[in-house]
């Protein structure tokens, strides 16, 4: 290892000189930092780890909410269109009942109209 020109790193109160590198002894501070950055390395790769489990638990989450948003959408939409409907035959019956005395076409509506009427 180069020698290098009384280079001082500071920690707290202890001042270590980095010519101890070619002495062959590693200051405490190079220690700490090698430990520091290994605790991080670890904690990072447990970070990644639970991402994933989130994600993978965040899109099975998103995709069952899909599943019954579609369900409740379909429920919905099909009760629309019998409303729909309904509110049609009605519109659909009163113009009828306007053709009542209209001789051709006055007996089936006629017929229309009760039959409507029973069901």
């Amino acid at each position: 290892m180069p020698c290098y020109n009384r280079v001082l790193i500071e920690t707290g109160q202890q001042k270590a000189d980095e010519t101890s590198f070619a002495n062959g002894r590693v200051p405490d501070i190079v220690i700490r930092e090698v430990e520091y950055i290994h605790t991080l390395s670890e904690r990072i790769t447990a970070l990644i780890a639970s991402n994933e489990r989130v994600l993978r638990v965040h899109s099975r989450y998103i995709w069952t909410l899909g599943f019954f948003a579609s369900a409740l959408r379909g429920v919905c939409m099909g009760f629309g269109w019998a409303m729909g409907t309904t509110i049609l035959v009605a519109i659909f019956a009163l113009f009828l009942k306007s053709f009542d005395s209209v001789p051709l076409v006055g007996e089936f509506v006629h017929r229309i109209m009760q039959y409507l009427r029973e069901r």
